[in-house]
């Protein structure tokens, strides 16, 4: 096999080389549509390069698009948010701020040590819920959520992303637009938007990581 590469958007494909002409031709991107002269010196003949340059739609996957993913993304947060809620819930009533100035101010020292335990506990809430996201993308390629809607995250290969990248993904794509107050928001539509009219279906996120969201 060889490798035809467009000057213009570096587009790569794969052609049978027995089919490449001797002389000089006319080629056109099928990606971006221009037109550019080749010969057959300037093709790369390799078939590990070949083969590393496969896209995951040519390893037979689909991407899928920004409205699926969306629906996942809401079940996982409507799954957290309820774990988020229990310890919240539990500690309402004792730790109302009229109710921890009260038991202060007669030396009841103990509260002190409730509201430690609840900080803790919620502290171990978050670390579970960012936990959640980057081990089960990295491990099973997909959360619950993605599961229940029969799609995955897959690296080149098709294969699932590492940890690293599995973090990579979630620091760009849901904890930074997240902290940004206001603006968090436009980040949001704007990677919907990215997703949308991505000819891989990748946000920012994905492509920083190497990723891509495909059907199972």
């Amino acid at each position: 096999m060889a490798i035809v590469k467009c000057p213009y958007c570096f587009f790569e494909k794969d052609v049978d080389e027995n089919l490449i002409p001797s002389g000089k031709v006319i080629v056109k991107c099928p990606k971006c549509e221009k037109t550019f002269d080749y010969q057959k010196g300037d093709f790369v003949f390799s078939e590990s390069v070949s083969e590393n340059n496969q896209s995951v739609a040519d390893k037979g996957f689909k991407y899928a698009g920004f409205w699926i993913r969306l629906f996942a993304y809401i079940i996982d947060s409507l799954l957290l948010l309820i774990l988020f809620a229990i310890p919240v819930i539990f500690f309402k009533n004792r730790f109302a701020p009229e109710k921890v100035i009260e038991r202060i101010e007669i030396g009841d020292m103990s509260m002190l040590l409730n509201v430690s335990f609840f900080l803790v506990t919620i502290l171990i809430v978050i670390i579970f819920s960012i936990g959640y996201y980057i081990v089960s993308w990295s491990k099973w390629g997909k959360t619950l959520g993605m599961k229940i809607l029969g799609i995955k995250v897959v690296d080149r290969d098709g294969k699932n992303i590492s940890m690293g990248k599995a973090f990579l993904r979630w620091l760009m794509g849901y904890f930074l637009p997240g902290i940004i107050p206001y603006i968090g928001i436009l980040f949001y539509i704007a990677l919907g938007i990215m997703i949308g009219i991505d000819d891989k279906k990748q946000g920012w996120h994905d492509k920083v990581a190497g990723s891509f969201v495909v059907y199972e």
